[in-house]
């Protein structure tokens, strides 16, 4: 009787499904972190709307009053649920400087982001 060369040995075919399951575990472990920095990038992208939408308000309100920048002022607000910002404007004469600070809920606690942003009072 002739052996025939054709097909896979069951080492081969052992050592395959081995290398496969490393591949897939390796995958299926790194999902959680995605989905951790996609949970984080969502509330930083939030953060960043709701400061820069702060600060153009505050640009608006300091462009409305003359002498311009005349009732610009510090303060607080709560956006939505676990968001809330606070800022505070300092400075006189041409420019104003406005440091907003927006904290959000996360896994760890709290997380602050912060924006300054400077404020032309020409």
């Amino acid at each position: 009787m002739s052996q025939s060369t054709r097909g896979f040995t069951l080492a081969e075919v052992l050592v395959a499904i081995l290398i496969l399951s490393v591949g897939v575990l390796a995958i299926a472990a790194s999902s959680g972190a995605v989905y951790r920095m996609l949970g984080y990038g969502k509330l930083s992208t939030e953060a960043a709307h709701v400061g820069s939408t702060r600060l153009e308000l505050l640009r608006r309100e300091a462009n409305s009053t003359t002498p311009r920048c005349s009732s610009l002022s510090g303060g607080s607000d709560t956006v939505m649920p676990g968001i809330t910002e606070r800022w505070t404007v300092s400075g006189t004469g041409l420019s104003r400087t406005v440091v907003e600070v927006v904290t959000t809920p996360s896994g760890h606690g709290p997380a602050q982001d912060s924006l300054f942003a400077m404020l032309e009072c020409r």
